[in-house]
């Protein structure tokens, strides 16, 4: 087993390096990049989000997302609309044509997904996507561990209470540790 390359964060930024990679490849000709389609499928699921709130998407900064859009609305994918509660927002909605080229995103997501999964039975596709959701909780969760806002002390003490028996845990807690299978150990004495 190579321990560089079956690292946790080494295999998923491959996985996703990947799945952009041919993501990108099926989609030439179609004049979108993976990054316009996400921004375009995350607004047909929510018409009329504001310009700000999509800045939130992961990989979109503030600048990269106002270049993003100027681009899908000079393409006629998406319209600006004035938020009719607030005349400085900005409020995104799909064209007809951006309705039209999520249908060709969709087809796509579905061909990079069976690629992706390809040789997996149902019960390893779902125990993968549980698997998944359950770190993408558990980080998210533990995100705000790291504000430098907050004393050193203080948040070892808020981590020990949402990660006991790992290195972050207090002097309470520190008799346990996690080991390299992720399971939780008691030291010898």
């Amino acid at each position: 087993m190579d321990l560089q390359r079956d690292n946790l964060g080494f295999m998923l930024s491959d996985v996703w390096r990947l799945i952009k990679r041919v993501f990108d490849d099926a989609l030439k000709g179609s004049g979108l990049t993976l990054a316009q389609a996400r921004a375009l499928l995350y607004i047909s699921t929510h018409q009329g989000i504001q310009q700000v709130e999509l800045a939130e998407l992961p990989e979109v900064g503030q600048m990269t997302l106002a270049r993003l859009l100027d681009e899908l609305a000079s393409a006629g994918l998406v319209e600006r609309r004035t938020d009719p509660n607030d005349g400085r927002v900005n409020q995104m909605f799909l064209s007809a044509e951006g309705l039209r080229q999520i249908r060709t995103v969709e087809k796509v997501a579905d061909v990079v997904r069976i690629r992706a999964m390809q040789g997996l039975n149902e019960e390893q596709i779902n125990g993968a996507y549980k698997a998944l959701r359950s770190m993408r909780d558990n980080l998210a969760s533990t995100a705000s561990l790291f504000d430098n806002t907050e004393s050193s002390a203080k948040r070892k003490k808020r981590a020990a209470r949402i990660l006991p028996g790992t290195i972050l845990a207090t002097s309470k807690e520190k008799s346990l540790r996690m080991g390299r299978d992720g399971a939780t150990r008691t030291p010898r004495r």
